[in-house]
């Protein structure tokens, strides 16, 4: 089964009961959010004790810096993402309830992905009526405020949201930077997974399809609707399952934006 969500990408438009509740959460600011998030992952192991923040992104403004109807503005918008989120999290736990109801979740490898970095191309005032290239001012948006969210706006956040979504890393989707290359991967497989826990090998999206199948005993086909295909380019990571210090499927990746 493959299921793809819309959720967290432009527009971010999800019930107004979803926002509401992260405003508060977003008032301290992109600065303090990514610097919570930063001791939070240190503390918790997700990064090695050696990991240095990197400074704000040229162009990006101190979120101190911004005037109360900026602040408020932009706050708003992160609440969006959030309960956006929240809204996919609900859907992918109908999935997993389904599953447990009959007794099929123990023995089902879910691998949950996203696709780049956090996304800054509605600059540092973000989009309102349409996530690119959109011109509405702050003071319009701050009037409209209300609508943010709903069907009558298409917003996308403001760029130094982006990179505190990429925490800790610096930049954002469109950079060769790992703020725009690295993205989380969660796989859960409880029959299958006999030492669970965090894995730092290297992985890329093309060894998902060839953990799969290894998974499940397939072969990959040489030939698909009469058509010959590729050899994998992929690698099965199958073996950290068990291993956490199982060889990397690769050491050298190129990426491009």
């Amino acid at each position: 089964l493959y299921t793809a969500f819309a959720a967290t990408h432009a527009p971010l438009q999800v019930p107004r009961e979803y926002i509401e509740k992260y405003v508060p959460v977003f008032e301290r600011g992109w600065d303090r959010i990514r610097e919570e998030r930063y001791r939070r992952q240190l503390e918790m192991g997700v990064i090695p004790a050696s990991t240095r923040l990197p400074p704000r992104n040229p162009g990006d403004p101190a979120w101190d810096g911004l005037s109360a109807e900026e602040r408020t503005v932009y706050t708003r918008f992160m609440a969006a993402y959030a309960g956006f989120l929240e809204h996919a999290d609900e859907q992918v736990g109908r999935l997993i309830r389904f599953l447990k109801e009959r007794s099929l979740f123990e023995n089902t490898a879910i691998f949950l992905v996203s696709d780049n970095g956090g996304a800054p191309e509605a600059g540092v005032r973000g989009g309102f009526a349409r996530p690119y290239g959109d011109q509405t001012s702050v003071h319009e948006m701050y009037r409209r405020l209300d609508q943010l969210g709903t069907e009558k706006t298409q917003p996308l956040y403001q760029r130094p949201w982006a990179m505190a979504s990429g925490t800790p890393f610096k930049y954002y989707k469109l950079w060769p930077y790992r703020g725009g290359v690295s993205t989380p991967l969660i796989v859960s497989w409880p029959a299958g997974i006999k030492n669970p826990g965090l894995r730092r090998q290297f992985v890329d999206i093309i060894d998902i399809t060839p953990t799969v199948l290894d998974i499940t005993g397939i072969a990959a086909p040489a030939m698909f609707e009469g058509v010959c295909q590729m050899p994998m380019h992929g690698s099965s990571i199958r073996a950290t399952f068990h291993d956490p210090d199982a060889p990397a499927p690769r050491t050298t990746q190129y990426f491009e934006l």
